[in-house]
């Protein structure tokens, strides 16, 4: 997105469940601002290779990802 528009900005919020063994799951778009479907079906992809900690149960999450040009 940013290759094809620099000046493109916008918010894309994340959901996805972190499970106990540390595994990502449930991956899944909660809103999104900056409007391509190219973007959001390839930061999709990452966040479902992700590990983490394994932990004690499953954890829900939401996370906002900001994108803005650089300003240097």
């Amino acid at each position: 997105v940013i290759k094809q528009d620099p000046a493109a900005r916008g918010k894309i919020v994340m959901r996805w469940t972190i499970s106990a063994d540390g595994s990502v799951s449930g991956v899944g778009i909660e809103s999104d601002e900056l409007g391509s479907e190219q973007f959001a079906g390839c930061a999709s992809r990452s966040v479902a290779k992700w590990r983490f900690p394994k932990g004690v149960e499953d954890v829900a999450v939401a996370y906002p990802f900001v994108m803005a040009p650089r300003s240097y």
